[in-house]
């Protein structure tokens, strides 16, 4: 019985420590984070499942994509969290993923690399993505997903 205590007691205590290292929503809503090159590597560590949407203020398909990105924040929460990262001030994440055209989506999970999706795309696409995050057993491969 301790030893289930104990197991449990240290779970919440890690899920805690996730969640105060996440900023809270706003007004209750979930949003993307906006990141850069130096806040990346801790975002991706605390969050299991994560998509980095790769933009450009001057960019239409992008600006396209803000509306659907905060629809995706506020429906996975909980079970994927949404970042952004300005193409223009970020010029090292762009290298390092190869990232050619934007809006570009980079998809992790558990800190890795898992693939990215580029152009608009129709929020059906992010919420298969990571359904077969999730079960990847059970999902087929995705050739949308590079």
């Amino acid at each position: 019985m301790d030893d289930e205590l104990l197991a449990i007691r240290t779970r919440r205590l890690e899920e805690l420590k996730q969640k105060a290292a996440s900023p809270a929503p706003v007004a209750g809503r979930a949003k993307p984070f906006e990141l850069d090159s130096a806040s990346l590597p801790a975002f991706l560590e605390n969050h299991p499942i994560a998509i980095i949407d790769v933009w450009a203020s001057w960019c239409g398909p992008c600006r396209t994509m803000e509306p659907v990105m905060e629809e995706l924040a506020h429906e996975l929460a909980g079970r994927a969290t949404i970042g952004k990262v300005n193409a223009d001030e970020n010029y090292d994440v762009v290298q390092a993923f190869g990232v050619q055209g934007i809006p570009s989506f980079l998809v992790f999970k558990d800190g890795k690399f898992a693939g990215k999706l580029v152009g608009a795309r129709p929020k059906r696409d992010f919420l298969e993505v990571v359904r077969q995050l999730e079960n990847p057993v059970s999902a087929g491969s995705d050739p949308s997903v590079q």
